[in-house]
């Protein structure tokens, strides 16, 4: 048995300004990443914003105003839980948060549906596909499915302070 702790990440928390997840901008971003990447979003009821707010005060130290926030669904279990902040969080263009992907086909229908939607928003931002291979280190070649893997990734961004990554590994022996 290892010594390794065995945990999911199961949602990454962002604070953005609250015009940008309210009205016709919340509208955008919903309709950028249900386009591009399938997700959807998930309405809290009117009992949640009230304890996250309080929660959410409680973090930050001072009352904060109830703003919506902005949850969307990415897979099973897994979610973006975007929320408003007036001291919302800056981000550096190397921020990212990462996704693996079954095959290299599924990276690439993805990054061509951000590359068709920024024809019409300039505010998408793409890294394009790259591939980095990389031998493994011998001490752990028993954990892993090859001897050597290539790295095939892009980097997505659209208005959200972090970017999203797609990963594909191919493994080769």
């Amino acid at each position: 048995m290892s010594d390794a702790l065995s945990f999911q990440m199961n949602h990454v928390a962002l604070s953005m300004l609250p015009g940008e997840i309210t009205g016709a901008r919340r509208q955008e971003l919903l309709g950028f990443y249900e386009k591009v990447f399938n997700w959807s979003e998930y309405v809290e009821d009117e009992k949640f914003l009230e304890e996250f707010t309080l929660e959410l005060a409680a973090l930050v130290g001072e009352d904060v105003p109830a703003h919506p926030p902005l949850v969307m669904l990415t897979g099973s279990g897994q979610f973006i839980f975007l929320y408003g902040l007036e001291n919302a969080m800056k981000a550096t263009p190397v921020d990212h948060f990462g996704f693996v992907v079954e095959s290299e086909d599924q990276l690439n229908e993805i990054l061509e549906k951000a590359k068709e939607y920024k024809k019409s928003d300039g505010d998408v931002v793409i890294v394009d596909k790259a591939v980095t291979s990389y031998d493994i280190d011998e001490s752990i070649l028993d954990r892993m499915p090859g001897k050597q893997v290539d790295l095939i990734n892009c980097y997505i961004g659209y208005r959200m302070p972090l970017a999203v990554e797609i990963q594909y590994y191919r493994w080769n022996s």
